[in-house]
């Protein structure tokens, strides 16, 4: 079986992704890739990039391949696009991640979300949706009985990660945020909450770097732009935290590369880390925001400095041990 894998490419593809696909292959199956950036064409909103990348598919035969593979899709132009081309070919079927998540009121994609046709694209233009947790059930859009029986449960295979798990290195007070550097992935509390460190003389020596481009408030962020992996890896081997007051995630991505290279996580209690212990999440609402207890509680674990030992690591993998397997094979069936 010919399998065309469509989708955003960013951090999570090393240690999401990149197992399923090894499995597909284990198999016997044959993968094709076409990558897309496309949450940068949303955020960037940059109409021209997407019909740039457009341009390269339309000479695409779809005829060529017997699945397509969404792996996120919830900027809806590529998915769409190639759905209407795959029409001349009714055997080809269409799996994708479904990316339902908290939306924020100003968002683009709420409208998307929320649109009938968006409803109906799922409906007519998709063979299988895979959820990585069961609460993303809540989270679609007028669902029916025709709509949930395309669904499939199947836990995030994150316990491939245990092979990269480095071994424990002497303590950095540095802290590492991995997201785009977004209103919807918390960039205001991550400044609020550097803001704050650099204020408190337990922690004025605390290093803040983020993996994605930015301007430097007059608080001394480091910004290294978009890293690759083996870069990515160089800085995790510095230790210290992996920080998250995302707003709008579903699967955790960037928080667990970052746990994958042994970092010790320091996040908000958002659904997406619900398998992450409590002990390293501060209070943090939805409705409020980031507010004054939830910033006094991140600084509170930044100053206890907890660490995630192998053995804990270990065990909240473990469970999801061999679901890559069951992803794959819930694709290519």
């Amino acid at each position: 079986m010919k399998i065309l894998v469509v989708g955003y490419m960013g951090y999570h593809e090393y240690t999401t992704t990149l197992p399923i696909l090894h499995e597909i292959e284990k198999l016997g199956h044959t993968i094709y890739r076409c990558g897309g950036d496309t949450d940068f064409f949303m955020e960037a909103n940059k109409p021209e990039m997407v019909q740039n990348w457009l341009d390269t598919l339309v000479t695409l035969n779809l005829s060529n391949y017997d699945r397509v593979f969404f792996v996120d899709y919830w900027n809806m132009t590529i998915p769409i696009y190639l759905w209407k081309k795959g029409l001349e070919n009714p055997a080809i079927k269409f799996v994708g991640l479904c990316h339902g998540t908290v939306w924020l009121p100003d968002d683009v994609a709420q409208q998307i979300h929320n649109a009938t046709a968006y409803e109906r694209f799922l409906k007519s233009a998709y063979d299988k949706i895979l959820l990585p947790y069961d609460w993303l059930k809540n989270m679609i859009v007028g669902p029916d009985a025709h709509l949930a029986n395309k669904f499939s449960v199947t836990l995030w295979p994150t316990n491939l990660l245990q092979e990269r798990v480095r071994p424990h290195v002497p303590f950095s007070n540095t802290v590492i945020y991995a997201h785009r550097f977004t209103k919807d992935k918390g960039a205001e509390d991550f400044i609020k909450f550097v803001a704050a460190c650099r204020n408190d003389s337990e922690l004025m020596g605390t290093e803040f770097i983020v993996t994605d481009e930015g301007t430097d408030p007059g608080l001394g962020i480091r910004f290294l732009g978009r890293m690759n992996q083996d870069e990515l890896k160089v800085l995790c081997c510095l230790g210290g935290y992996a920080w998250s007051s995302a707003k709008s995630e579903t699967f955790g991505y960037a928080v667990l590369d970052l746990l994958s290279y042994g970092l010790t996580p320091l996040i908000n209690n958002h659904p997406a880390y619900s398998h992450i212990p409590n002990r390293y999440k501060y209070s943090w609402d939805f409705s409020s925001g980031f507010n004054d207890k939830s910033l006094h509680e991140a600084m509170v674990l930044l100053k206890g400095r907890p660490y995630m030992s192998h053995d804990e690591w270990y065990y909240m993998m473990e469970p999801m041990k061999d679901n890559a397997l069951k992803m794959a094979k819930e694709i290519v069936s």
